[in-house]
């Protein structure tokens, strides 16, 4: 966090869950902190409180779909994954693995800091 430039407003979209990030971020970024977004946590309830705001997928999907009803919601989905597919395969390594054994090695890997953050784990079963 010491590389980041204080001076410049930023937001904040919290997906780990760390009580002490987001308080060490709120300090050093004071009133440049623009948004301070807790992203699911649903395990996280003190923190995701903490938060400015808080995304939930699955709230966003209900709230989109009574929006546009199912059919809008579906059309528009399938609009945005076509526009981001390229950008997906530009900067996503997607390595199949197969079977528990797969799962296991995958699962290991990603806990022990050993994969990369561009590798996208696909196991099938």
């Amino acid at each position: 966090m010491a590389a980041l430039d204080a001076s410049v407003p930023t937001a904040y979209l919290d997906l780990a869950g760390r009580p002490e990030l987001r308080t060490a971020i709120k300090e050093r970024f004071g009133d440049r902190l623009t948004q301070d977004i807790a992203v699911g946590l649903t395990n996280q309830i003190p923190n995701a409180r903490s938060a400015g705001s808080v995304f939930f997928a699955p709230d966003q999907m209900a709230k989109r779909s009574r929006d546009w009803g199912r059919d809008g919601l579906d059309a528009r989905f399938a609009d945005a994954w076509r526009r981001f597919l390229p950008l997906a395969t530009q900067t996503v390594d997607v390595q199949v693995s197969d079977g528990v054994a797969g799962l296991r090695g995958a699962w290991l890997a990603v806990l022990g800091g050993q994969t990369d953050p561009r590798t996208g784990n696909i196991i099938a079963l």
